[in-house]
């Protein structure tokens, strides 16, 4: 018997043993193969704005096997008090090693004219319940994989201070620099305190850009008014022609821009804010 008779008779039978030993190993790999666990671990406010809320949706991805696995990306179903509010997706690929856990952080944007009807059924409720759902979409060695998830707690009814006016006292002028001390008049319309950590900011007087950081903390009370002060003292000795324009005209047009980090349901929440007009030196 030549070769190509042993060839004809045994090829087939060779890639019937292929395709048996390839849907073999397959279905071993599906067999040892676990789906990665998810877990919503927090759903937590991180800032506010005069536009609206932000969210931050923590996310552990638990993978139980032995070789790393990828994600493209998240859907996400958020409802407050009942009321459908926010849903999306948000496509990153992070891998994930063999037999490890990560943390991703979603975040979620919520306008007041969404959260108007949640405001106005939640007048005497500091907190409102929620219920965030989804499917976190995962490329794994036997296809792609979209794991569900769901989490539910309650989350602060926040609405974000309001800058009322900005008041300035000049300690002292000259052409060596300036003191004054900048206050910050704020309203909290929640019906529970403030606590504000810490406050950056970034002052343009008549063009000239200065910056600096505020870090005493202090508390705004329920639905009242409080004053944060900025001492400002700028060195004036490289300056020039700008610093003797400023103190002949004894006035100058400002750009405040600050960024307050308040302590709201235990956690760090910014506010960014921009107030501008003219104040007097003298």
């Amino acid at each position: 018997m030549t070769f190509r008779h042993v060839w004809k008779i045994c090829a087939p039978l060779a890639i019937i043993l292929m395709v048996l030993a390839g849907a073999g190993c397959k279905s071993l790999l599906k067999k040892a193969y676990r789906d990665p666990k998810v877990k919503v671990v927090d759903v937590a406010l991180t800032d506010v704005s005069t536009s609206g809320l932000e969210l931050g949706v923590n996310v552990e991805i638990d993978n139980p096997n032995p070789i790393k696995v990828s994600f493209s990306g998240m859907e996400y179903d958020l409802v407050v008090d009942n009321l459908p509010m926010a849903k999306g997706r948000k496509d990153s690929l992070i891998e994930i090693k063999a037999s490890d856990k990560t943390n991703v952080t979603i975040p979620v944007e919520l306008n007041y004219n969404q959260m108007a009807a949640v405001y106005n059924s939640s007048i005497v409720k500091d907190r409102v319940p929620y219920t965030l759902s989804g499917k976190v979409f995962l490329n794994t060695p036997v296809g792609s994989v979209p794991l569900p998830y769901q989490a539910s707690g309650t989350m602060p009814v926040v609405k974000p201070p309001t800058l009322r006016g900005v008041k300035n006292r000049t300690n002292s002028l000259s052409t060596e620099g300036l003191d004054m001390t900048m206050t910050l008049v704020l309203d909290n319309p929640n019906g529970y305190p403030l606590v504000l950590q810490n406050l950056e900011y970034q002052l343009n007087l008549n063009g000239q850009e200065f910056s600096s950081t505020h870090s005493q903390t202090q508390t705004l009370p329920a639905k009242g008014r409080g004053e944060v002060n900025l001492p400002v003292k700028l060195n004036f000795s490289s300056l020039g022609q700008w610093a003797v324009s400023l103190v002949t005209s004894g006035q100058a047009s400002y750009s405040l821009k600050y960024r307050a980090t308040f302590i709201i349901d235990g956690k760090p929440v910014r506010q960014t804010e921009v107030n501008q007009g003219t104040i007097k030196l003298r």
